[in-house]
């Protein structure tokens, strides 16, 4: 169940200097499920960018549905439109990016497919230099 990319329910415990896990029920694994090899390469890429992102151990809503969304979205279109749109609500749930009038649209979305609606070239190219410009800032 513990499978990389996988979608699972997991139940820990606190040990004495560690998390445990006590149990875990796997619901779905988007890598497998994936539609193709571009949506496999998006994929890792998603994980890569939230590995080198998130840190911690607080819960966040948010950014658990953000991703959760993102790898879902990304495993049916592994489009760089669509990574580009995951990338940045990401960025911007972790406050990585500045508020922007123009790609308020992009980051309040509900989901990643609803943000994709919204998008036009010129704004794909503005969501691209605000991506570009969040992680070179960050230095992560």
């Amino acid at each position: 169940a513990l499978q990389p990319f996988s979608l699972v329910r997991v139940t820990l415990g606190r040990g004495s200097r560690e998390w445990r896990f006590t149990g875990a029920e796997c619901n779905a694994n988007v890598y497998f499920s994936a539609k193709d090899r571009a949506a496999r390469g998006a994929l890792l890429k998603l994980a890569k960018l939230v590995e080198r992102l998130v840190v911690g151990e607080e819960a966040n809503p948010e950014l658990y549905a953000t991703v959760h969304d993102g790898f879902v979205h990304l495993a049916h279109d592994g489009s760089d439109g669509a990574f580009l749109v995951v990338a940045f609500r990401l960025l911007a749930a972790l406050g990585y990016v500045a508020p922007n009038a123009s790609l308020a649209t992009i980051a309040d979305a509900s989901t990643t497919g609803a943000a994709l609606e919204c998008m036009d070239p010129v704004l794909a190219r503005e969501l691209d230099r605000s991506v570009s410009h969040a992680l070179s800032v960050s230095q992560l």
